[in-house]
């Protein structure tokens, strides 16, 4: 039993290194990169229609339509923790995590891959964003110093490992922190690599891991500068506005939904598909943390 145990792994192996060798050539990831980039190119007329161009507006943008399931084929959305994500074996990790949006349940990880690439598709800086939600209000000295530890190795490794994911953005100087898991958009500045909620009301604060989800050193939050009470001020106003813009043009949103949604279900018909081959290869792996 135990030879033939060893024999089977050694078969699924050869096929998983076939599989991942052969991937770039799979009809069904080709189909994802074809039918997004129309997406893309879709997503783009209607910003530019709209006048989005700024990336608050843009990823406030991409917030509202996700919430109220402008991008998923269902027409709705739901906050789902799924366990049930394709193996990110391109180039770019977070391309196949953002698909998951258009099946209209996502989380934390799917949202912020999403945010980012719409911002990659405007040519705006911007990164995904490892994080620990702090529900137990550490000090910020602690926090500071947790940080570090987790740093050192560039994966979670002591108390507050990452259970959370969302976006950093580079717009015309000023940098942030958005959070589009939720249907109100959360926004904060950088200290010292912590994030600070721009709502004072709110003073849950997060360390800013400079590395992904796969322990990829990215980009050093600690260099963000703080913005001004001036700044965060400005930065709410212009959500605010474009929220009500978008609100007021609903019907346009309604228009660009059903433009495509069979788009959506040939994105998600593709992605269905590929977890049912990993799955079988056992390529698939449960989520402990972001």
């Amino acid at each position: 039993m135990i030879i033939q145990d060893k024999i089977e792994a050694r078969k699924l192996k050869k096929a998983q290194e076939k599989y991942i060798d052969d991937y770039y050539r799979n009809a069904k990831q080709v189909a994802l990169f074809k039918n997004f980039a129309i997406f893309l190119d879709n997503f783009t007329s209607f910003a530019n229609n709209l006048d989005v161009k700024s990336g608050i507006s843009l990823i406030t943008l991409t917030g509202y339509m996700i919430h109220n399931g402008i991008v998923s084929e269902k027409g709705s959305y739901t906050y789902n923790d799924t366990d049930n994500d394709i193996c990110t074996i391109v180039t770019k990790e977070y391309f196949n995590m953002g698909l998951k949006v258009f099946s209209g349940e996502a989380c934390c990880r799917h949202t912020a891959s999403f945010g980012k690439l719409i911002l990659d598709n405007f040519n705006i800086e911007n990164y995904t964003v490892s994080t620990y939600y702090n529900q137990d209000n550490l000090d910020e000295n602690l926090l500071q110093i947790l940080r570090f530890l987790n740093e050192t190795r560039h994966k979670p490794i002591c108390y507050n490992r990452n259970n959370h994911a969302f976006n950093y953005i580079n717009d015309a100087g000023l940098g942030f922190f958005a959070d589009i898991t939720t249907g109100t958009m959360l926004l904060f500045y950088g200290d010292r690599g912590l994030a600070h909620n721009f709502n004072s009301k709110l003073s849950n604060v997060l360390p800013l891991y400079n590395y992904n989800k796969f322990g990829i050193k990215k980009f050093d939050f600690s260099k963000v500068k703080p913005l001004t009470k001036d700044q965060c001020l400005e930065l709410d106003a212009k959500v605010n506005h474009d929220l009500n813009k978008f609100r007021m043009n609903h019907s346009l949103f309604l228009e660009f939904y059903l433009q495509n949604k069979e788009l959506y279900h040939n994105i998600n018909e593709a992605y269905n598909e590929l977890y049912k081959e990993q799955k079988k290869l056992k390529l698939i792996r449960r989520r402990k943390e972001e």
